[in-house]
Parts: C-alpha cells; structure tokens; sequence
C-alpha cells in the first residue's frame, strides 16, 4: 500500500513539473500577447471624447479620418445652426431648427456607430495579434481571456 501511495505520489511529481516547464514556455507567448495587445474600453473612452481616436488607437487610421471628419462636420453644422437661431433682441425673428436637430440627430448616430464599431476593432486587432503569437487560431471571450486548446489563460 506505501509503495502504491509512493509511486503515485512520484507519478504527479513528475508530470506537474513538466506541465509546469511547458506552461513556462507558454507564458512567454502570453506575457508577449497582453503587453502588445489593445484595451477596447481605452478605446471607446478615447473616441468618446476625440473623434476618431479610438481607431487611430486600434491601428485603423482610414476610418479614423472619415468618423473623425463626419463628426466634426455634425458637430461644427449643429453648433453654427444653433447660434444662428439665438435671436434674443430680435422678436420677429422666425426660429427654425430643423437643420440643428438633423445634424444633431446625424452627428448622434454616427458618435453609437463609432462607439461600437471601435470596440469591433480591437477585437479584431487583439484577435490577429493572438494569431501571429501563438501561431494557430485562438478564441478571445469578452476581449480579455484567451482560451487555448480549451483551456482559459488569464
């Protein structure tokens, strides 16, 4: 009964040292992948308050001038609409703000698209990257655990 405890014991020895070696091989991978990869919150915050940053930050420079461009545009079109129809001294002026509330509405809808598609474009920047890494195809869950072979690495 010792000699069956004993070589069980020298069985798990033997194997979690060499899980242990392997997985040392493999942190090397991961420690490479977190410090090169992208953060998609940074990223919505980033475009959030500068447009187009966040996908001047995931790496995407084209759509980062256009969102950037359209925003400012809206941005710029809502605000001049706005003080052209701020008429204190001026009863007999007619107030029209169709054009502010088409911008503004406009310039809304582009700010959720941006927001979503931003963090669309870290995953797949951190997706690529894991690619290149690792050298086979690995699962992201929530844009921060890697999954390999199965099993999750933080």
């Amino acid at each position: 009964m010792i000699k069956v405890k004993l070589f069980i014991i020298i069985i798990t020895i033997i194997f979690s040292s060499s899980i242990i070696c392997a997985q040392e091989i493999d942190t090397t991978f991961v420690k490479k992948y977190y410090s090169l990869k992208k953060d998609p919150i940074k990223a919505t915050i980033l475009s959030f308050f500068f447009p187009g940053s966040g996908h001047v930050y995931a790496g995407n420079w084209k759509k980062a001038l256009i969102l950037g461009s359209a925003e400012s545009v809206f941005g710029y079109i809502t605000f001049k609409e706005y003080l052209n129809n701020f008429h204190i001294f001026d009863p007999d002026f007619e107030e029209n703000y169709t054009i502010f509330y088409s911008a503004l509405m406009a310039g809304l809808c582009l700010k959720i698209y941006e927001l979503a598609s931003v963090n669309d474009e870290v995953g797949e920047y951190n997706k690529e990257l894991a690619q290149l890494i690792f050298g086979k195809p690995i699962e992201i869950k929530n844009n921060y655990l890697l999954v390999i072979d199965g099993q999750v690495v933080f």
